[in-house]
């Protein structure tokens, strides 16, 4: 399992409420197998975090994971990041690598600016 605030699908930590002023609770850190397989799960979420999951394929897992898991697939599939911040490896063109040229940071564009790109 990645560590909390490590790089990956533990980085951030999340909590969940059915109710703005009701209690939060913290939802869980996952592995990358469970990460995987709940890529595959289509079931509909009710708000009890202690719900078993019951599908195929099977999940072995509460509602807070899967919860979890799809909070995770939402943040990193919207992520923005500005074009020259990442290059590929010259090796292996499937990674990337932080872009730190010797002239300095590159700069970050702001919201706008991406947007009329």
């Amino acid at each position: 399992m990645e560590a909390r605030g490590s790089e990956g699908i533990n980085k951030f930590c999340y909590w969940a409420s059915n109710s703005p002023v009701g209690p939060w609770t913290t939802l869980p850190d996952l592995s990358v197998e469970e990460f995987k397989v709940s890529k595959g799960v289509k079931v509909n979420l009710t708000g009890d975090l202690e719900r078993d999951i019951v599908t195929n394929p099977f999940y072995f897992k509460k509602e807070k994971y899967l919860l979890r898991s799809a909070i995770a697939r939402i943040t990193f599939s919207t992520t923005l990041v500005p074009k020259g911040v990442y290059r590929t490896v010259e090796d292996n063109a499937n990674e990337i690598e932080e872009n730190t040229p010797e002239e300095g940071p590159i700069p970050v564009p702001s919201t706008n600016e991406m947007a009329k790109a």
